[in-house]
């Protein structure tokens, strides 16, 4: 007995038989079924002529009756021969649809071709804006990274929660951070600030680009860890390439339809570098006097300018 699965199998392997990217009677089927047809109409022909030939005196009559009876004779054979062009009918229906699906599939594709290259200009025209002489951005990657479906036909202006996660772990580990440089421990706020500049470092990467400025040479290292700074190795440079970083997010953000604005990144954007603590720099970040407390304190910042007393003494 036949099973349901086998029938199904059965089936596939018949629509698999229409190809759309070959002409009608190139198509095997078509070909098989003629010849089977044919050959099922030549035997009987053949079987009924003979046993007819036995079993009756037949002679050629090429009158109406001669005819009819010939038709009768015959009645069987030829209406299996007449099952051809059904057959041939439903062939011609099935393999007209499976021309129009590729078509259709075909025009989808094209379209999908079309809507990503023209969603890639629309994300590139909108990335401009933001793009200066202190900032490189790979517009092309950036757009692959932070909408990962348009590839697929998919043009969303929805940005990629993925992508949006990574920002807002990058930024709220930089708020965090940022709040551990009021500590008294000198060699905690020096790995802080290490781990400040490898998070932007890192949230250039991830938004495909490079900050022009603030940049710098200035390597700061403590216990093994180390991180090329910003500007002039200290805290402003710090923080104008953390506003920099925070302006190119909401820029990007703002090209989706739906997501909100993110209220740490935005507030980043409103950050006022100049404020930052001037004591706050390499030359004393990379001091290796292990008793400087940390330098926003007006009494370690006290301290240090008597001990400077004291040695020019």
């Amino acid at each position: 007995m036949v099973s349901l699965l086998e029938v199904f199998i059965l089936f596939d392997k018949l629509l698999d038989a229409f190809p759309a990217n070959q002409s009608f009677f190139q198509l095997a089927i078509v070909k098989k079924t003629c010849v089977c047809v044919i050959f099922l109409f030549i035997v009987l022909l053949l079987t009924i002529s003979i046993v007819s030939s036995f079993q009756y005196d037949l002679y050629l009559d090429f009158t109406y009756n001669g005819f009819n009876n010939l038709f009768l004779m015959f009645k069987f054979p030829l209406a299996i021969l007449a099952t051809l062009i059904p057959l041939l009918a439903l062939y011609a229906t099935n393999h007209r649809s499976e021309q129009t699906k590729k078509s259709i599939n075909l025009l989808s594709a094209q379209n999908d071709f079309t809507n990503y290259h023209r969603h890639i200009e629309l994300f590139e025209k909108h990335i401009e804006n933001i793009i200066n002489d202190d900032v490189i951005i790979r517009s092309r990657e950036l757009h692959h990274k932070v909408f990962p479906k348009s590839e697929s036909g998919i043009p969303t202006f929805t940005v990629d929660n993925s992508f949006e996660d990574v920002l807002d772990a990058n930024f709220g580990l930089i708020y965090s951070l940022i709040t551990q440089l009021s500590s008294t421990d000198k060699g905690q706020i020096v790995e802080v600030f290490i781990q400040i500049a490898q998070v932007l470092h890192n949230t250039e990467k991830e938004l495909c680009c490079r900050l022009i400025k603030p940049t710098t040479n200035l390597e700061l290292e403590f216990e093994r860890n180390s991180a090329n700074l910003y500007g002039d190795g200290d805290l402003k440079g710090a923080l104008l390439a953390l506003q920099k970083l925070a302006d190119i997010s909401v820029h990007i953000l703002s090209f989706s339809d739906t997501k909100q604005q993110n209220k740490i990144i935005s507030d980043f954007k409103e950050i006022d570098p100049s404020e930052a603590p001037p004591e706050f720099n390499y030359a004393n970040l990379s001091n290796s006097h292990k008793d400087i407390p940390c330098y926003f304190y007006e009494e370690a910042n006290n301290l240090i300018r008597k001990r400077s007393k004291k040695n020019t003494a």
